[in-house]
């Protein structure tokens, strides 16, 4: 089974993976664009950002387009797109290639700024290959030339890119951001006592402030980033944050209205810790490269069905996951599983850049149990419901409730048992793995008994409302009925869950109320 990793692990290897790599402040996607859907032309239009692109011999990408809207250059022919004069310079830039019709035949493109040579990328699979150039570090006005050189034909989508500016004026040192709870702390290093702006975004299209305006708490860049800071201070404290989210931070000095080259950082506000009994992390499945019907068995187990679903491909949240179809019939879900469901949580993410926004609809018996927020970036979003409380068998669906594509992973509930226990009662009756647990409310030494044909290893778990579990035993169980007890004269007077587990057949798994005295 794959491996679980905390919610800040996870985090932080999305951030590496895509933030650094990924974070673009400006995005050619061709969509305001048009191209003949059959022939080879030439011609121009305007893109986003209104600039302006030329091009030779190209059509649309059509049956082979990466993300929507793309242009394919003709092969043989010196066929390439053509920006007109672009401002702000270029840092490093990102393309998205792939093959146009398939054959065994390598492809290459070469990238061309300001009329100058700067990089190849050469090919030769049927995948998106993703063309990568770092350090081109020109300021000022530049061009963007795109040249297949090649025999055959190369479709070109999402042509990315940070700007570049040589800057008068010093940046801070020494930025750092710390979570702490659900606030970040901010600090950096101003023996100048200069005039600095922190703004701050949660997805990862970053812009930077405009020399010549001038900008106010609560104003916003280009792309939704906001000021959340403007001072002369070393510190800032930015409270009332969502719990698992990524937040991405970047500072400025400001001189008459001239603003230093940034410095970025960023926070992952820690998740609530809870308690989950099953989680679907698709490490079983065997889903194609293709949107498909069909089924297997998952954790745990658990029968999956899909409709309309393939794997994670190149957008992956924790290693095996899938894809639903951008179509409101794309949706996954289970045969009959045992234990009712409480809590539900899952780990959703844009599959593919193009615009849109995400979202997901959650089914227990058929009945509707919330929507997932919308979505439209590409950041790993956590959705979760809690008290569904629906109790005995019953089935699961997630369903697209979109008509883009969403990747969906780590699929976690929590069992749902109706037990004997309320603030007065005496023993705790947990029916479907056969232990009781008394007396309850307990001091110092809690006994349990075992009804149950299983022989194995039971672990027993105490944890406080907040998730920090504060007790673990261990039970091998090896006849019929068996008793024992825990000693917990460590443990403060609260309300706290006991939870049971058999790994052998989590089926068997429960979490009871327990009241200590």
């Amino acid at each position: 089974m794959k491996k679980k990793i905390t919610t800040l692990f996870l985090f932080t290897i999305l951030f590496n993976n895509l933030l650094f790599s990924q974070v673009w402040e400006h995005v050619e996607t061709f969509s305001n664009m048009t191209f003949d859907p059959s022939y080879y032309k030439t011609g121009g239009g305007v893109g986003d950002n209104n600039i302006k692109w030329n091009y030779k011999i190209a059509k649309a990408s059509g049956d082979f387009s990466i993300n929507g809207n793309g242009i394919m250059l003709r092969g043989e022919y010196c066929s390439y797109v053509f920006s007109q004069i672009i401002n702000g310079g270029v840092k490093n830039m990102q393309i998205s290639l792939k093959k146009g019709f398939a054959n065994d035949s390598i492809r290459k493109i070469d990238l061309y700024i300001n009329e100058k040579y700067i990089k190849s990328a050469s090919f030769n699979n049927n995948d998106v290959e993703t063309f990568y150039i770092d350090n081109i570090n020109i300021a000022g006005d530049f061009t963007i030339r795109l040249f297949n050189s090649s025999d055959y034909q190369v479709v070109i989508d999402d042509i990315s890119w940070n700007s570049y500016s040589v800057s008068n004026v010093q940046s801070i040192n020494n930025f750092q951001a710390l979570a702490v709870g659900n606030s970040a702390n901010i600090t950096w290093l101003n023996t100048n006592n200069d005039s600095v702006i922190i703004a701050c975004h949660n997805i990862n299209y970053f812009t930077n402030p405009v020399n010549g305006q001038t900008y106010n708490v609560g104003s916003s860049f280009s792309g939704g980033s906001k000021v959340v800071y403007i001072g002369t201070s070393n510190s800032y404290t930015h409270a009332e944050l969502q719990d698992s989210t990524m937040y991405i931070y970047k500072i400025w000095t400001i001189k008459n209205k001239e603003y230093s080259d940034p410095l970025m950082n960023f926070i992952i506000t820690p998740e609530n810790k809870e308690i989950y009994n099953y989680t679907e992390t698709f490490s079983k499945a065997s889903l194609s490269s293709g949107y498909t019907d069909g089924n297997y068995i998952g954790d745990n187990n658990v029968k999956w069905n899909f409709v309309k679903t393939k794997n994670e491909d190149y957008y992956a949240i924790n290693g095996k996951g899938a894809i639903l179809k951008g179509d409101l019939g794309s949706y996954i879900s289970t045969d009959m599983i045992g234990n009712g469901i409480s809590n539900f949580k899952i780990y959703l993410r844009k599959a593919f850049t193009g615009n849109g926004s995400r979202q997901v609809e959650v089914f227990v018996n058929e009945e509707s149990k919330g929507m997932s927020p919308l979505f439209d970036d590409t950041l790993v979003h956590i959705f979760k419901i809690d008290s569904i409380n629906a109790k005995g068998g019953v089935n699961l669906r997630i369903q697209n409730a979109s008509i883009k594509q969403v990747v969906i992973d780590n699929i976690k509930w929590s069992n749902y048992v109706i037990s004997s226990i309320d603030n007065k009662t005496d023993v705790i009756t947990n029916n479907n793995n056969g232990f009781e647990f008394y007396p309850n409310p307990v001091k110092d030494i809690l006994n349990y008994s075992i009804a149950n044909d299983e022989n194995g290893i039971f672990v027993i778990e105490i944890f406080k409302s907040s998730g920090e579990k504060v007790k673990e035993n261990y039970i091998n169980k090896y006849t019929f009925l068996q008793a024992g007890n825990i000693n917990i004269t460590a443990i403060a007077k609260g309300i706290y869950f006991i939870k049971v587990s058999y790994p052998k057949n989590p089926q068997l798994n429960s979490i009871s109320k327990l009241i200590i005295e």
